[in-house]
């Protein structure tokens, strides 16, 4: 079993999509897990460069979308206020 968290934003899917900042993929750290991370880099490798796939665990792929899914939102809800200081500074 493979975890494959995808990051793609409203308005913006298939560009991030077909050139995403990252790429996270989890697996077990068996021998078996290990040769299905392998595998999906392979798929993966033929448009994003090597250097944009992160491999981890299951459980810290998992984690890691909810950080940056929990991140994105509180930047968006406290966008208004960032706008205010940027005119006033």
């Amino acid at each position: 079993m493979l975890s494959n968290p995808e990051f793609l934003a409203e308005g913006t899917a298939i560009q991030d999509l077909t050139n995403p900042d990252r790429v996270l993929i989890g697996g077990q750290p068996t021998p078996e897990g290990r040769e299905a991370i392998k595998a999906l880099c392979w798929v993966y490798n033929h448009w994003i460069p090597a250097e944009k796939i992160i491999t981890m665990n299951t459980w810290s792929s998992e984690l890691s979308k909810l950080v940056s899914h929990s991140f994105e939102k509180k930047k968006k809800e406290n966008q208004p206020y960032c706008g205010k200081y940027e005119q006033n500074g």
